[in-house]
């Protein structure tokens, strides 16, 4: 089992408290106190909620200038909710969903404002202290769309470093900060966990606790190990995935691409988790019936679709999670 902690430290990087005993057990998902807080997370489709378009007007008039033209899309102003709501967010928004701007603005919405009857969140109520992490090529692009939107939008000060940065300073440097807010642009740069970046942000998360918002339009190669950490940095306890960084491993050998057949994890406490229905064959279905590929468990009866195709978007955290934007 030597390999199978190699790779988890590889992966994940040297998990906080205790070390993981080198006597790991069989790859199998268990039923676990996580797992049961994950079943009782509440799930929604947020682009069919009934009230999305009264809160991206509402939204909208909160944050614009006096003279400013633009109007937030459903997807910012659902998105700027749920930062507010879960106090963290992990939002998967595609390439040209305007993540910039809701970068810019979180800060904002954390923040309140009692001249507009906004109050702040209850872990800002000393005001906001931002910064964002970009890639160092867009880090001039970002200062001069900061510019071009404080026209029409409330943008407070935030500071911009990039990853580049980051990985370059000394040990502790970014944890160091006086910050309460961290807003990660284009996170996947974070996805290897045991990168000088994200060593950074792993002891920022462990020393001060900020919080955490994560966004990109390419945050995962279809596996839980590019996101899961960030994923319970955002959300802590409302995170779709397990807190521990054994059993998140765990449900990355049941549920990610690339996995070898003999290496596959029993994913059977995971259907219980799946949106789906079993029809009289005892196969899974959607809500209308469809039958869908879900992986039982590890050997030679899994499908050749399961081991070439990741079943990950399957799962709650790939397509029902209340708390993921796609």
């Amino acid at each position: 089992m030597d390999d199978l902690f190699a790779e988890l430290t590889d992966a994940f990087g040297e998990p906080a408290g205790p070390k993981v005993p080198r006597n790991l057990p069989d790859r199998v998902v268990r039923i676990t106190p996580d797992y049961l807080r994950i079943q009782r997370l509440p799930r929604r489709d947020w682009r069919k909620a009934e009230e999305l378009a009264r809160l991206t007007e509402l939204l909208t008039a909160l944050c614009k200038t006096p003279h400013g033209q633009q109007s937030l899309r459903p997807v910012q102003a659902a998105a700027l909710r749920e930062i507010f709501q879960c106090g963290g967010g992990f939002l998967p928004i595609r390439v040209g969903g305007g993540k910039t701007l809701v970068s810019l603005l979180a800060p904002m919405i954390l923040g309140g404002d009692k001249s507009r009857g906004m109050l702040p969140h209850p872990r800002c109520k000393d005001g906001v202290k931002a910064m964002l992490a970009v890639p160092a090529s867009l880090r001039d692009k970002t200062h001069i769309e900061a510019r071009k939107l404080a026209l029409h939008w409330r943008i407070p000060p935030v500071k911009v470093v990039s990853y580049e940065t980051i990985s370059r300073a000394k040990v502790g440097w970014l944890a160091d900060h006086d910050i309460n807010v961290f807003i990660a642009d284009e996170c996947h740069k974070l996805k290897t966990g045991n990168a000088g970046v994200t060593k950074q942000v792993r002891a920022l998360f462990r020393k001060i606790k900020p919080i955490g918002v994560f966004m990109s339009g390419s945050i995962t190669a279809r596996g839980i190990k590019d996101y899961g950490h960030m994923l319970v940095w955002a959300l802590g306890d409302g995170a779709p995935l397990p807190k521990d960084v054994f059993e998140r491993l765990m449900w990355s050998y049941a549920l990610d691409e690339k996995i070898q057949t003999e290496e596959r994890a029993e994913a059977e406490p995971l259907l219980e988790l799946y949106e789906g229905r079993v029809n009289a064959q005892g196969e899974h279905t959607d809500a209308s019936g469809k039958v869908i590929q879900v992986p039982r468990a590890c050997g030679p009866r899994i499908s050749r679709m399961t081991r070439t195709r990741s079943p990950v978007r399957a799962t709650r955290t790939g397509a029902g999670s209340c708390r993921a934007l796609v």
